[in-house]
This record gives C-alpha cells, structure tokens and sequence, in this order.
C-alpha cells in the first residue's frame, strides 16, 4: 500500500505516524499528542476517548501492524524537538514558561516559582520583582500528555512568526479584561452594605466560578441565611417533642413569626431513617452485583463498559459524612414544604413545581 493511502486510512480515525521520530500521534482536538502502544495503552485509548467500535479498533491495530512492522517508541523516551522551529500542527500547543537561567520550561506557574526559588534563589521567596526577569512566556509542544516518572520536556515553538507570548495583543487584552473586573469586584465588595440576615452577595465567596456559574448570589440574594441554616439542621432527640421557632427577619419586624410544629419534627425525625435503610439495600445491590455490570454502570459509552467497575465510598466516615448531608437535605425539603407557601417563597426564595408537590405530599402523608 502506497504511503499515502496508509495516511489516509489513518487519518479516517485522527492518528498520524511521524516517522522520523517513529510516533503515532492523535490528532484530536482534545489530545494532540503521541500514543504509547505497549501493551493494550492504544486500544484503551481509542475505546474510552473516542469511542471507536471494536471492528475499527481491530482495524486499526492489523494496518499498522502490517504496515509499520518497527513498531512504534515509548513517548516517553522519544527526544524533544530543537527549539524556534514552526509549531507542529498535529501536537497542541501550550501556553508556557522557560528559564532564562537554564533549559527549564513548564506549563505550571507553580513549578516555574518553584524552581526559581530552589534552584536560582537559594529558597527565597519568589515576590514578582525577582521572577519578571527570570523567565519568558512561550509557546511550548511535547510528545506526551503527561509524563510519568520523568519529568515532562517541551520544546519552544514558533507561532504565527513569534517564540514569544509577551507581546500577544488578545492575551494582553483579555489579561487587562480580568484585571479591571477584579478591581470592580473588590471595590464592590468594600462599598457593598453589610447585611447579618440575607446572604452577603459581596462576601468573597461569591466570586468563584462555582457561584458565577449557578447564580446562588443572585437567586438567594434576599433570602435569610440563619433561616435556610435553621431549615436545613437535623432535629436532635432531645428536642424532638420541641417546636422549632424559626429565624425572624430583622429588616422587618412586624415579619410574622415562623414557626415549626413539634408534629413536624416527629414526622421529619421518622423520615430520615429510612434514608439509611434505602442507602444500605443500595449498596448491598451493589455489593452482590456482578463485575461486568459493575462496569457498564460507570461508563458513558452505549458501546463499550468502563475498564473498571463502580465502586461505593470506601471510609466509613465519608459513608456517614454523606448520608447526614443528604439528611440535612431532606430536612431542608420538607421544613420548607410546611411553610406558608407566600411566607416561604418570600423568606427562602424557595418554589416547588407541582410535581414536586405532589411527590413531598404523598410522603408527607402517608400513614405509616
């Protein structure tokens, strides 16, 4: 088969040979890096990140073996690439940093002042004024994805005609981007009025990815946080007879009172063992079912099942740890169920769909 048409049936599945450094490279989007095929690291890869059928797996293994009988190297132990030359464009590129004292580069800013401070600094601390000028910001490319028990090489490539990234106008502006909305976030923060009863949406806290993502600080924004505290604690014994008075809103003093029923927390003190007994016939089932099943349990595929099986919470602590945040959950549930829906809604900005209502009733009232 001519060279060409071995590269194109190769090309069908994202894989490319660079034959002088005798690696088979994918060419995804989300890999860009050389393939060890010892032992089944090939298949292994091609099932679980891309999902390619058996047959095509099965293909691909018989074309290169009749067709590149050398074989293939380690990755690991292939030999970086000189510095300056163009970028490959079936490996990716990183965003990375070299010493300017020494043939050190790495993607991690944390191993960059890690190394400065041991190896040129003598363990000092490594303040911005001692790294400015110890250290270029490059583009790197390596073989490998992560090397394992060696340290990871790079080499610096050329992009779009630079070997560096200090000068890269859409960095430098989104850089400047995140500084002004920092500055914003923490002028805000120290102008925002502090308030005791609603969530503080300029705590800090508020500003991490998580809670940008879901919107906790706005959703809740008014809400009353010793009032959802209050909702979600798990009634003790002792004051299982005792009704519970819940947090009033002090921005409102004529607010009515809330309170909950002591048959509330008999019923909720009844519900949360069961959550127990549910959990422990989960992981009995689990417990007794096969290793086969075990796997396709954690996989994601329709086609092929997880190389390992599922596997339940190892410590005890962590067991417990779980199921008492679950409590707390259900807790939370059915205390904000029995609220005044108007109240409720108003103090917790909590509102249950009809379905949701209907499922916490029929719990609710059963007779047991």
């Amino acid at each position: 088969m001519a060279p060409r048409a071995s590269e194109a049936i190769l090309a069908q599945f994202q894989l490319y040979v660079e034959n002088k450094a005798q690696l088979l490279i994918c060419t995804s989007p989300d890999c860009g890096y050389a393939l060890s095929v010892a032992r089944s690291q090939l298949t292994s890869h091609l099932r679980e990140k891309h999902q390619i059928p058996e047959t095509n797996r099965r293909l691909i293994t018989r074309h290169l073996t009749q067709h590149y009988p050398e074989g293939f190297r380690d990755p690991a132990e292939a030999t970086p690439l000189e510095d300056g030359l163009p970028a490959c464009p079936v490996l990716r590129i990183l965003k990375g940093y070299s010493c300017c004292a020494c043939p050190y580069r790495t993607v991690n800013w944390q191993c960059l002042t890690r190394h400065v401070s041991h190896v040129h600094l003598d363990g000092q601390s490594t303040t911005q004024g001692r790294l400015e000028s110890r250290f270029h910001r490059v583009y790197l490319q390596s073989w490998t994805y992560k090397a394992r028990g060696s340290e990871q090489q790079y080499w610096i490539v050329r992009l779009n005609g630079k070997l560096s990234r200090e000068d890269d106008p859409i960095a430098s502006a989104h850089l400047r981007a995140v500084h002004e909305r920092e500055l914003q976030c923490v002028s805000q923060s120290i102008n925002a009025p502090k308030r005791q009863e609603a969530l503080d949406s300029s705590d800090i806290a508020f500003y991490g990815p998580w809670m940008e993502r879901t919107k906790w600080n706005t959703t809740y924004d008014v809400a009353s946080r010793p009032l959802l505290q209050t909702l979600a604690s798990i009634p003790k014994h002792q004051s299982r007879l005792e009704a519970l008075q819940l947090p009033s809103n002090s921005e409102n003093p004529t607010a009515s009172m809330l309170i909950s029923a002591k048959d509330h927390k008999r019923k909720i003190t009844a519900i949360l063992p069961v959550v127990d007994i549910i959990l422990d016939q989960y992981e009995e089932t689990i417990q007794q079912t096969g290793y086969r099943l075990l796997q396709w349990l954690r996989s994601n595929s329709l086609d092929s099942c997880y190389p390992r099986p599922f596997k339940l919470v190892g410590r005890a602590a962590s067991r417990r740890r779980y199921r008492r945040t679950f409590k707390q959950f259900l807790t939370f549930i059915f205390r904000s169920f029995q609220l005044p829906s108007t109240i409720g809604h108003e103090r917790t900005r909590l509102h249950f769909t009809e379905a949701q209502t209907a499922a916490l009733r029929e719990v609710w009232d059963h007779k047991a």
